[in-house]
Formats: structure tokens, sequence, C-alpha cells
């Protein structure tokens, strides 16, 4: 397993690596003084939606009790940027910034992970934050990660804020899957759509953070990864290469797979007490099926990983595109939920490759399904809690 450097948090990091348009469309709406009272920043987890969120943080913290705008004679701040010896960088860093509040799922000592969803009641006491008055005369920012978390009491607590925010509060909300977020909120808020990283860019974040990652384990990764920095420190972080590599020899083998193989995978993406590797199966997957409509439908090239080219080829080659579709529909919404109410993580995975197997058969035109009960407990039929 490789080392991550855990110091460079979003919190704590003070490189933005790509999305630059981002930036300079937040300065010149600071400068212009027309910085709204949320912000929604948009986008694939693990690009540098947090980096970006916790840079405008410490950006208008520091600002102190000067309005939005440029200054009389000048243009205004050029960057969002502040030096990491700066109090305030320091103090965000440290989590110390009297005006700085951030909602981020809690963690379950019981369970020994993070909680599925941001409850209502720290939802609560972000508002009631946002209405106190400045502790040092200047701003109050809550910074949301992730907006999609909030289950539907918390997102109606925070949208009361929303619609009648006080003067010199900013929300800094993070959204991994716009579509989840309340249509009233994303109303009242300035998106940004932020897009994946280049290779290039992926793997200097990399290499910052996991500068001793094997080259050969750095390179898959990135290419997994698909633009996602985090991601790809996520897949050297829990060994995810090999998860990898035996998920497509699974797909390789459909119709006719090793049950017993499939059931000791999904043992291991989807083992209890630690949630690591589900989720980077499920980043994993995303990625896979992704590059397999987008090859099926354009005929594009799979890029060069183990053998993904020609199992997808394969399971992708018959006349229809639509039980794909509905199977990347369906494991988004089962991975959803197994998050948000800490169900059973394995069926959760068995699931997904039981719906594979099944388009697979209708993209080949094979009717009838001879083994079509193989599990003894079945999604959604069965939805055990996980324990």
């Amino acid at each position: 397993m490789t080392e991550i450097h855990t110091e460079h948090h979003p919190r704590g990091t003070a490189d933005l690596v790509g999305h630059a348009a981002a930036e300079a469309l937040l300065l010149d709406l600071w400068n212009g003084g027309r910085m709204p009272h949320a912000v929604m920043l948009c986008g694939r987890p693990g690009i540098g939606k947090a980096t970006l969120g916790y840079r405008l943080a410490r950006f208008v913290l520091a600002q102190g009790a000067q309005p939005a705008g440029a200054g009389l004679f000048d243009d205004g701040p050029t960057t969002l940027a502040l030096p990491p010896d700066s109090p305030t960088f320091r103090r965000v860093a440290s989590g110390g910034h009297v005006d700085l509040m951030v909602l981020e799922r809690p963690w379950d000592e019981k369970r020994n992970r993070r909680r599925g969803v941001i409850p209502m009641e720290m939802a609560q006491k972000a508002v009631q934050f946002l209405r106190l008055t400045s502790g040092e005369g200047g701003w109050r920012v809550v910074l949301v990660d992730a907006v999609d978390d909030l289950n539907a009491s918390s997102a109606n607590a925070l949208l009361k804020v929303l619609e009648e925010p006080p003067p010199r509060v900013l929300l800094i909300l993070i959204a991994n899957a716009v579509g989840r977020v309340l249509p009233t909120i994303r109303s009242r808020c300035r998106q940004l759509a932020l897009a994946p990283l280049s290779d290039e860019q992926t793997r200097a974040v990399v290499a910052a953070h996991a500068p001793d990652a094997a080259a050969d384990e750095c390179s898959l990764a990135v290419r997994l990864a698909d633009g996602s920095p985090g991601q790809a420190l996520a897949l050297l972080d829990e060994g995810a290469a090999a998860l990898y590599v035996d998920f497509i020899e699974l797909m390789g083998a459909m119709p006719d797979y090793d049950v017993g193989r499939a059931i000791a995978f999904a043992e291991a993406a989807g083992a209890s007490g630690d949630e690591a590797p589900f989720a980077a199966f499920t980043g994993l997957f995303a990625g896979w099926i992704g590059r397999l409509v987008r090859g099926a439908a354009t005929g594009e090239a799979a890029p060069p990983l183990a053998r993904e080219g020609e199992v997808n080829a394969r399971l992708a080659g018959g006349s229809a595109l639509d039980p794909w579709f509905e199977v990347w529909d369906k494991a988004r919404a089962w991975f959803a939920e197994t998050n948000a109410l800490n169900l059973d993580r394995k069926q959760a995975v068995l699931a997904v490759i039981d719906a594979a197997e099944a388009a697979q058969q209708v993209t080949q035109g094979i009717t009838g399904r001879a083994d079509a009960d193989r599990w003894s407990t079945r999604w959604p039929q069965s939805r055990v809690a996980d324990t």
C-alpha cells in the first residue's frame, strides 16, 4: 500500500492545480462587488472542488471588514491564494478559525466510519452560526462538503438561510452529484462546474501527495482516475489496482463466470468496517462503465488498462446500449443508498455484478437467464444494514 501524505488535506493545500477559469470568475465577482451569498462548486469527486472551496474561504476571511469590490485606485486582488505562513491560512488549516464552519459527514465511533449523511442538527448549527456577528468583524463562511450528503431535513434547514441570508456571509457548497441537490438550493446558488483534470495535471497532484508511489502503480492509478487526482490517490492508498484487475477478469468471464470468485470479490470490495475499498470500487465501476458505453457509442479506443479493451468490446458488442445505461443508473442509486443508509456493501457489489450479467445477456441477444436466482439474498429484495 502506498503511503499518502495526509497533510495535503484541502484545508491546508496552498496550490490549486487546474480550475484557473473558475478562480478568475470568483475573483471577478469579488472585485466587481457581486460576490453571491452562496457558491456551489460542482463536478466529479476528487477533482479539486474542496481545494478551491477552502482557497475561496481563506481569501474571503482574510479580507476582514473590507467590503467586496475593487478599490478606487486598483483593480483588486489577482489571485485567491494566500501564503501558507499567513495567520488566516494557518488557522483554517488547523480548523481553528472562529468565522469558518465546515459541514461534513460526522464520524461514527461505533461503526468506525463516517455516517452516511450530514444530519439536521449540524445544518441547524450552521444556520445559527451564520446569524451571529463575525468574531473578527468581517465575513462568516460555511463550507459544506458535500451538499449532496445532506439528508432531506438538513437540506431544508440550510435552505432557510439561503432564502434569507444575513449580510456578509458566504456559503460554499461542494456538489459531487448536483442532480441529488434540492432544486430550491441549486436555484439560490451561483453554480460553477469544474472539469476533470488532464492526465498531466493529475500526475502532478499524485506526485506531490504520494512521491514514493511506484511508477507503474502511479501510471495505472492516473489512467483509471480519468481526471480525478483524489480518485487516483484513493486507488494508490487502497491498492485498488489489484481490485480493478479482479473486476475486469470477472467481467471478462461474463456470462459464465465463477460465482464463488464473485462472492470473494464482493467481500473484498464491500468489507465491513472499512468504507475505503467500497469507495474505491464505486469509483472504479463508474469509470469502467463510462468507458464501455463511450467506446461502444463513438468507437473510441479503450485505454491500455489490463484486458479492459478486449472485455469491453465483447460486452458491448451487441446492438443495444440501453441495458448498460440502465446498469449505470441502478448502480449510482444503489451506491448512494448503501452509503446513506449504511446498508450491506457486499450485497451492493453483488447486485452490480448481477446487473452487468443481465445487461450482457440482453446485448448479446441471449434469452432467458438459466441461473437468474444465483444469489440467496438479492438487491433490493434483501437490504440488510451493514453492521
